[in-house]
């Protein structure tokens, strides 16, 4: 069963690179990523776009590229419940229709791939997109250069404004960790900022989408100072017990949100929670339009 679900994800993860980029453009992909030498900059271009994405070969870049372009992880509009993902979609449209502009956060922003996934399908929105390691983020800067709702920034998200240090600049590309002190190695300390002063530098009140994926430091965001998070009409939240054991990186995350109105949905490595929620009478009044495919079970529903 094992080696079914293996080969089922496998395939699926191919069929979405062909969606994503056509066959040619698949072969491509894989053909100069695999012969290529490591690290080497190469580039990829999406279906009915005329800008190049820049990846490392032979790097996570690839592997994270295809979970967000060929898997959708961030899809959060393609469940098979669309009831939670509706009111976002809702809150986006009311926000541009009143002349807003919708906030989303992008914290562990890596090269810049979720900053362009949610570019493309909000496109009035403002994404703030945070990188601190140096490399990463010049491909970041490079890679969102066509889009100008993309502003980048060289720092890390934290509970509050504080200097952080790199914990491990040997890992790979997408496992950079951030901490407080001297980094194990000779990256120089940069700044960090919390969601709150985020929102008092861009000016606004609400967030549409805070995606977190910052590799153990969900610890110190969730911490305190998280008056914001129901601010945030959608928090997507990647937790790390699994990658440092022993340290209960998900403790404060758990406590933060059990005290706010919020409904959580799994789906494959992160955690989508959805705030501001109506009752069930009201969300199926609310959703009559919504697709004749979309289920409306009694109880919320958890993606598997």
């Amino acid at each position: 069963m094992i080696r079914s679900i293996w080969w089922g994800k496998r395939v699926g993860m191919l069929a979405g690179l062909v969606e994503a980029l056509g066959l040619a453009g698949t072969a491509a992909l894989i053909w100069r990523n695999y012969r290529s030498n490591p690290g080497r900059v190469i580039r990829v271009r999406l279906r009915g776009t005329r800008e190049d994405i820049l990846l490392r070969a032979r790097t996570s870049d690839f592997h994270t590229f295809c979970q967000i372009f060929a898997l959708r992880e961030y899809d959060f509009e393609n469940f098979e419940d669309v009831r939670q993902s509706a009111f976002v979609r809702e809150a986006y449209e009311e926000d541009v229709r009143a002349g807003g502009t919708p906030l989303i956060i992008d914290a562990g922003g890596n090269i810049g791939l979720a900053a362009i996934w949610f570019a493309r399908r909000f496109p009035q929105a403002r994404i703030v997109s945070l990188e601190p390691e140096g490399a990463n983020f010049e491909l970041l800067r490079r890679n969102t250069a066509g889009h100008p709702n993309i502003t980048p920034l060289r720092m890390a998200l934290w509970a509050e404004k504080e200097r952080v240090c790199l914990r491990n600049p040997g890992a790979e590309p997408w496992a950079f960790q951030v901490g407080r002190g001297p980094g194990a190695g000779t990256e120089v300390s940069f700044e960090a900022l919390g969601v709150s002063d985020i929102l008092r530098q861009e000016k606004h009140e609400r967030i549409l989408i805070a995606k977190i994926d910052v590799e153990g430091a969900e610890s110190e965001i969730f911490a305190k100072n998280t008056e914001w998070i129901d601010r945030a009409r959608l928090l997507i939240v990647e937790l790390h017990d699994h990658l440092i054991p022993f340290t209960r990186t998900s403790r404060s995350f758990y406590r933060a949100i059990s005290g706010i109105d919020a409904e959580v949905v799994n789906m494959g490595e992160n955690a989508f929670v959805f705030t501001g929620m109506p009752d069930h009478r009201e969300a199926v009044a609310c959703v009559a339009g919504a697709p004749a495919t979309a289920r409306v079970p009694s109880v919320a529903y958890a993606a598997r």
